[in-house]
């Protein structure tokens, strides 16, 4: 459960962000799956006017529990995601 209000900004599905970020995750893939919905902590740079996206995954589950795990091949390809997306912001080319 969040309270952090939903956002969105607009021209953001246009940007080289999201861009970027399609193009990535079709090169490790997988096919892109946009939506203009649900609240996270990126949220807080939303309503700033900070371009943010959210990448998937699942971070595993049992918090604080003795059967806490992790789902490292979802972390795993969040990682390789997120760099791809910064190596090609910086450097221009995937």
């Amino acid at each position: 459960y969040s309270e952090i209000p939903a956002g969105q900004i607009p021209g953001a599905r246009d940007s080289d962000l999201v861009r970027v970020a399609e193009e990535a995750t079709r090169f490790l893939g997988v096919e892109p799956r946009l939506r203009n919905s649900g609240s996270s902590n990126m949220n807080v740079g939303v309503a700033k006017g900070v371009l943010s996206i959210s990448t998937g995954g699942n971070r595993g589950g049992g918090r604080d529990t003795p059967d806490e795990y992790a789902n490292i091949d979802s972390n795993l390809n969040g990682v390789k995601l997120s760099f791809l997306i910064a190596y090609t912001l910086l450097d221009g080319r995937l």
